[in-house]
């Protein structure tokens, strides 16, 4: 064999081996940037969940200082009264607005203790048994202040499950139906999450659009923006 073929044989031979290297870099960038998206998408995940969460606290430490700053009733002395003739029994009477207001105390610490039960369970990842509490939540405490929050962990525990239908339905209801709750914006963040992870951009797209334009000062703003641009 010649000089010169062998020196076109080695010049092939020097370029097949840089196009592989080179095919074997891309697939191996590729990868590592696919796993990125990957770490990136699960972080996104826990910083939503841990501002939802810091969000709740604050609710439950607020009510916890209302409670402690109302003034507690100082109890009256029963009047000691001479015995006397038994009177008549009267029939029951219907219990007046404030007998019904007494009583509400009670209710709304059930609603409370159910609520604070619920969510020890969605933070300890049984998502079910949380499912099960916030979804029977606004029949069983219709005049609980914790109803609108009880929907959107309700969405959480779908989107959590990756049952993505379930929480945009249940997501696009709190915003709707609460819209001047603190929830109203996270809902409307979720929704839009919601949406990506069904690969339905436009519909991811809108919410997050909604977002900014009707709740532009809130939390979950910045996630808004930052998706929008992602997408």
């Amino acid at each position: 064999m010649s000089k010169a073929k062998s020196r076109v044989l080695m010049l092939l031979s020097c370029c097949l081996a840089v196009s592989g290297c080179s095919a074997f870099g891309t697939k191996s960038i590729h990868d590592k940037i696919t796993d990125d998206i990957a770490v990136l998408m699960t972080e996104q995940h826990i910083l939503e969940t841990r501002l939802s969460l810091t969000e709740d606290r604050v609710l439950q430490l607020q009510g916890t200082v209302d409670k402690m700053q109302t003034p507690a009733k100082p109890s009256a002395t029963p009047e000691v009264k001479p015995e006397a003739k038994a009177a008549p029994t009267k029939p029951a009477q219907p219990k007046t607005e404030s007998a019904a207001k007494a009583e509400q105390p009670a209710v709304a610490q059930t609603a409370e203790a159910a609520y604070k039960a619920a969510m020890a369970d969605y933070k300890a990842g049984k998502y079910k048994q949380a499912e099960a509490v916030f979804k029977d939540f606004p029949s069983k405490y219709p005049k609980s202040a914790l109803v609108p929050n009880a929907g959107y962990w309700l969405g959480e525990c779908y989107y959590s499950q990756k049952q993505y239908n379930d929480a945009v339905v249940t997501f696009q209801t709190v915003a709707a139906k609460y819209s001047k709750h603190e929830k109203a914006a996270a809902s409307l963040l979720k929704t839009g999450y919601s949406y990506e992870r069904l690969a339905d951009k436009p519909n991811a797209r809108f919410y997050f659009q909604q977002l900014l334009e009707n709740y532009p000062k809130s939390e979950p703003a910045p996630l808004a923006r930052a998706a929008l641009n992602r997408l």
